[in-house]
């Protein structure tokens, strides 16, 4: 028995150097965007991009026809410099966990460098006198209607959120001002890009599919029209009894301006899908349009799954239903908390017997032969194969997040009490005292939930395993599981580096104790039912009597 414990010690041990070994490339292999976060490098960025926005400038201003262009250059300095502090103050109001990464930073000045070359192109083409002899008016005074109003916040909004979208967008109104010909235009294209700036993000942030993201672009289109009116207001208030061929040339130019106000939303909506995919591989940021692919349930992960590991695929399921009804209530990204929930136990798949969902009440449980420090071995090393699943599927970092979080470094309680029993057991064979065990090492590697996405899907993880054990799945004996578990994790600090507030974890366990009730109901049986039961004891009675009598 000795000989035997000792060759399961040694086993263990090399499984730990095995998966220590696993979780050094996993953590190497995970850093998608190496960006050291200092605020040197951030201001280098911000810099960088005002010294490229200088240069557009400066290229830009000759080919418009302005009259003593480098003189035009402090004020445009000046306002870029606005511009930058606009957007700085805004995300320290709205979204300051931007600011605490470089690689939000320096994809932001790149979205802004895109925006910034799509309004001097459009500036510089509208004001060669090749393209001017070819209308009967000056097109370029309609030139800051061609300006990408939507392009920026739209992107700031996909891949950082609707803080983003918003403190971009503002940032970016002042910006175009660089851009304009006339002064009749600075009212139009303020208020066009201050109010695109407030609805863009409102209509994007749950966006999923590229169809709807061009009925969002097309509503936005439609919002643009207001820098054509308030420039038509603007025109008719200066002309003061003009005579007939001005109005008749305001009109010309008006149908031109709605015409480049189309083509902006319609240049906005090219350069945003071109964009989008690449910078969401150089920067490692995740739009919910790139989450939404992941929802198919035909996935190749999810498909080989429900092959190998149905009882998992059941549960991850019933997860993700849980975990974006609890998203959904309190504001979280549903759709993130629903993906993450389908793949965080992926990583079952590499020894989907070892978990009791898997195996089947009647069949033989694989943990009654190895000790309880190889079991929480086996168990623990879930999570890391899960990275290296996703890693190897190229799933997006926020689902690799969750898979890595989904456990925090939670207690395998059912592991740690085996072990205590088994070292009582040899503790009374030896006629010594039990040796101490150590709660560390029957506990998930963590690391905690640090968004409230993860903290939810590890909430609903739990609720949903324990719920299966439920006798009578009362709403009052729903209602106290529900209360332990999140009491539990909560008082066991799991929670603690995730923004999840107490007035959250309440709607989460008022939406879990509704959602768990609603899928454990109990049926009421069919009247047919009933009578389809005496006639089979019926049956049964007449083959046992005939049995006995041919006896």
């Amino acid at each position: 028995m000795n000989k035997s414990g000792g060759k399961n010690r040694n086993i263990s041990k090399v499984r730990l150097k095995k998966v220590g070994t696993r979780e050094r490339k996993t953590n190497v292999a995970s850093e998608v965007v190496p960006f050291r976060n200092s605020d040197f490098l951030a201001i280098l960025y911000v810099l960088l991009t005002m010294l490229f926005t200088t240069g557009i400038m400066a290229w830009v201003y000759p080919i418009a026809g302005f009259k003593h262009w480098y003189k035009h250059l402090p004020l445009a300095v000046l306002i870029l410099l606005l511009s930058v502090v606009c957007m700085r103050v805004m995300l320290g109001i709205v979204d300051k966990k931007i600011l605490r990464r470089n690689s939000r930073i320096l994809m932001l000045c790149v979205v802004a460098a895109f925006s910034v070359s799509i309004s001097a192109a459009s500036l510089s083409i509208t004001s060669l006198p090749e393209i001017k002899i070819l209308f009967p008016i000056d097109i370029s005074e309609t030139s800051h209607f061609l300006l990408p109003y939507i392009f920026a916040p739209a992107m700031a909004t996909l891949l950082a959120g609707t803080g983003a979208g918003l403190s971009f967008g503002l940032g970016m109104a002042f910006l175009n001002l660089l851009f304009i010909k006339n002064d009749f235009a600075i009212l139009p294209v303020i208020a066009a890009g201050i109010t695109i700036a407030i609805v863009t993000p409102r209509l994007l942030q749950k966006v999923r599919r590229r169809v709807a993201l061009l009925r969002a672009f097309s509503i936005v289109g439609c919002v643009q029209f207001l820098a054509v009116i308030i420039f038509l207001s603007v025109k008719l208030a200066s002309a003061n009894g003009a005579d007939t061929g001005y109005y008749t040339t305001l009109g010309m130019i008006v149908a031109f301006a709605a015409i480049a106000t189309i083509l902006s939303t319609g240049i906005s909506y090219a350069a945003t899908i071109l964009l989008l995919a690449f910078l969401e591989h150089i920067f490692a940021a995740t739009s919910n349009i790139r989450l939404n692919e992941f929802t198919d349930l035909s996935n190749p992960i999810l498909q080989r799954l429900s092959l190998e590991a149905p009882g998992t695929y059941h549960h991850s399921v019933v997860v993700a239903s849980l975990a974006a009804a609890a998203a959904e209530r309190i504001g979280a990204n549903a759709l993130l908390a629903r993906v993450g929930a389908y793949y965080h136990d992926i990583g079952k798949l590499t020894k989907p017997s070892f978990y009791t969902e898997n195996t089947g009440g009647s069949r033989h449980n694989p943990h009654d032969n190895i000790t309880a420090n190889m079991s929480s071995v086996i168990i623990g090393a879930h999570v890391k194969e899960g990275i290296g699943i996703a890693i190897h599927h190229n799933l997006p970092p926020p689902i690799l997040d969750i898979i890595k979080e989904h456990h925090g470094t939670s207690v395998m309680s059912w592991f740690l009490h085996k072990a205590k029993e088994e070292a009582k057991l040899k503790a009374a064979a030896e006629q010594t005292q039990p040796e101490p065990i150590d709660e560390n090492q029957f506990r998930y590697p963590g690391p905690r939930p640090a968004t409230k996405e993860s903290g939810i899907v590890m909430l609903a993880d739990c609720v949903e395993a324990a719920s299966r054990s439920l006798e009578r799945p009362t709403p009052s004996a729903i209602e106290n599981l529900v209360e332990n578990i999140v009491t539990d994790k909560v008082s066991d600090e799991q929670l603690d580096l995730c923004p999840l507030t107490f007035i959250d974890l309440v709607s989460i366990k008022r939406t879990f104790i509704t959602t768990i009730s609603n899928i454990l109901h109990a049926r009421v049986p069919y009247p047919k039912d009933s009578e389809q039961k005496d006639k089979n004891d019926e049956t049964e009675n007449n083959d046992k009597k005939s049995s006995a009598e041919n006896r």
